[in-house]
């Protein structure tokens, strides 16, 4: 009996030997794990406070973004009524020249004379003035005519790009004539003629100008010509009559 108590006691004291280091490790590891979730923690804290710092810069940035679109807008408004006050003052002042050169006569005329003639083209055409290019660089404003009753056309630039071809640079809308006789047509906007370019009339009704022939040299298409088409005067009509028609360009060569 003693001595079973005695291996008893012994197996007791050995398993306690054995129990306490396991003890150890364990609040060890549970002391580092609190320690690891103390860091995680203080990370944490530290990253929230970051994303309010920078929820607060964020915020600061759109604040300061609508402040310079506004600022934007403010100086792009500014900028674009300046030009447009700017092109209008100029184009009063264009327009005042025009209507100035216009009442004292001081525009150029290109065209065969304005006189009274005897024959009238009853049919749609397009009249080509070849006997009267453009001298020199200016600007086409109006387009003088002696019209034999109302009607409409269309003014075409044509420019040389070799000899006896040209191309169609410019084209205006069509132009109302109210009434017969000796008429001067605003054109509905002024447009840049170079030396040696050539107009042609188009008249999708009737040609209402008369001509003479054998003194002129003015030529005649059926068709209307399109924006940017290569014209031959070798192509065109009515070369041995040599047309002269009451009609021309009015404008500022220099």
């Amino acid at each position: 009996m003693l001595r079973l108590c005695l291996i008893t006691i012994t197996c007791i004291a050995m398993a306690a030997c054995q129990s306490t280091p396991d003890v150890i490790k364990l609040r060890d590891k549970n002391t580092e794990l609190k320690n690891q979730l103390a860091e995680a923690q203080q990370q944490i804290e530290n990253l929230r406070s970051e994303h309010q710092i920078m929820a607060g810069d964020n915020t600061e940035l759109k604040r300061l973004v609508v402040i310079l679109e506004k600022d934007k807008t403010f100086r792009t408004e500014q900028a674009t009524k300046l030009r447009g006050d700017t092109r209008q003052f100029s184009q009063s002042l264009v327009d005042q020249l025009k209507d100035f050169l216009g009442r004292a006569d001081l525009l150029d005329y290109v065209g065969d004379a304005l006189t009274e003639r005897n024959k009238m083209e009853i049919a749609s055409a397009v009249v080509v003035d070849a006997a009267n290019p453009m001298p020199k660089n200016g600007v086409l404003s109006a387009v003088d005519g002696v019209f034999g009753q109302a009607t409409r056309f269309s003014v075409n630039v044509l420019r040389p790009i070799d000899e006896g071809d040209y191309v169609v640079v410019w084209q205006s809308p069509f132009i109302k004539v109210n009434k017969a006789g000796l008429q001067r047509i605003k054109l509905p906007t002024s447009t840049s003629v170079e030396e040696g370019d050539v107009l042609a009339f188009h008249f999708p009704d009737s040609v209402t100008v008369k001509y003479d022939q054998g003194t002129g040299a003015s030529l005649l298409a059926k068709k209307p010509f399109a924006l940017g088409a290569s014209v031959e005067f070798s192509d065109l009509e009515k070369a041995e009559e040599k047309r002269a028609y009451s009609i021309g360009g009015v404008g500022i060569l220099r």
